[in-house]
């Protein structure tokens, strides 16, 4: 897994719908001036890459999950393991790791929508901590001595 702060964004480079600007090659003349722009394929390849058909298959990726868990206070500093069940899999163990805020979220590559002949997304954690309302006096005491230890 991965842990991330945020969303995640970029864009994937595709064709031009197989459009084919080879047939632009040439140029025309105005007032005695000669343009000529030669192959536009040649232009397009540079600036985007690929290959001489200007359009390159994908492989099918399936779509990202999301969901949440709560965790505890205390799992949120010394981290602990979690099992959730998710859609399309049985029972997976998610390792909460130490320190993790509320909000953060974590990445399970290969946990989202599964597609034929393609790539699995991917599964979005966000935890949430949750914090307690009430505790105990020797809880308080114990909080204080770490206070002083510098946590």
């Amino acid at each position: 897994f991965e842990n991330i702060q945020g969303g995640q964004g970029g864009y994937q480079q595709g064709g031009f719908g197989g459009f084919d600007f080879g047939n632009f090659s040439g140029g025309f003349q105005n007032g005695g001036a000669e343009f000529d722009f030669g192959n536009l394929n040649d232009i397009f390849s540079d600036f985007f890459g690929g290959g001489r058909g200007g359009f390159r298959a994908r492989t099918p990726r399936g779509r990202d999950f999301q969901t949440e868990i709560q965790v505890s206070f205390i799992d949120s500093i010394l981290g602990t393991e979690k099992k959730i069940v998710i859609t399309g899999h049985k029972e997976i163990t998610i390792k909460i790791p130490v320190g993790i805020r509320s909000g953060e979220s974590l990445k399970m590559t290969g946990y989202g929508e599964t597609v034929k002949n393609g790539k699995a997304g991917d599964l979005y954690i966000k935890i949430n901590v949750k914090m307690p309302t009430k505790i105990s006096k020797r809880a308080h005491e114990l909080l204080e001595e770490l206070k002083k230890e510098g946590m």
